[in-house]
């Protein structure tokens, strides 16, 4: 009972949910490209203060990424990964805002969400490899197929295994179907940052998803 207390208490997991629905209103978003075009028109020795403001500006809608990175174990609520799991965040942040160009990239916004959330991920898959994780491959309930004399959780899926059928898709599909399903962000967020209609992003991940799910069954 203890630790199922400490777990629904994390503090990354109360911050995140503050941010269900934060995703910066069209007048934010302008605001944001501003903050951005007066980080790349700084002086380099000016950058790091604008970098960190912008990095805070952005926290309440990163965190979701964040929060599905975060996995109960022991130690949570005395060893908290919170510090760790931002200083990483903002190490590939710091990456991702200088590579970014206005003239390149559909919007700020998506960029940093995407390389983000990629990179997180990245790092999942070297630590946790073999951690088991719900992936909606199936709609059928209860979710159990039978291969063979075995009855198989199809969505129960290690992080390796999630890689290895996302890696058949194309670019497009294997990004919104990780934004989407692992870590969280709604088809309406999806289409914002992509600048996309909902129902193409809805399309898409469907697409993404019957495919996996063809696949996995042929292994």
């Amino acid at each position: 009972m203890a630790k199922d207390i400490l777990y629904k208490h994390c503090p990354l997991r109360l911050l995140a949910g503050q941010s269900a629905n934060l995703l910066p209103a069209n007048q934010n978003l302008s605001e944001l490209d501003k903050s951005v075009q007066r980080y790349m028109a700084s002086q380099v020795s000016d950058r790091a203060t604008l970098r960190a403001k912008i990095f805070l500006e952005l926290s309440p809608l990163l965190l979701k990424s964040l929060s599905r990175y975060c996995h109960r174990s022991i130690g949570c609520g005395v060893n908290c990964k919170v510090g760790d799991l931002l200083s990483t965040a903002f190490v590939i942040f710091t990456e991702l805002i200088d590579k970014f160009s206005f003239d390149r990239n559909l919007n700020f916004l998506g960029f940093i969400v995407s390389g983000l959330s990629w990179g997180l991920f990245n790092n999942y898959l070297k630590e946790r490899r073999f951690h088991r994780k719900y992936v909606p491959l199936t709609t059928q309930n209860p979710s159990l197929i039978s291969i063979g004399s075995e009855d198989i959780e199809v969505n129960q899926l290690s992080v390796i295994e999630l890689e290895e059928l996302m890696s058949g898709l194309k670019p497009l599909s294997r990004e919104l179907f990780l934004l989407h399903h692992f870590f969280g962000y709604s088809c309406k967020d999806l289409a914002t940052l992509k600048n996309r209609k909902v129902k193409t992003i809805q399309k898409t991940i469907e697409r993404a998803r019957k495919k996996m799910f063809a696949v996995h069954l042929e292994q």
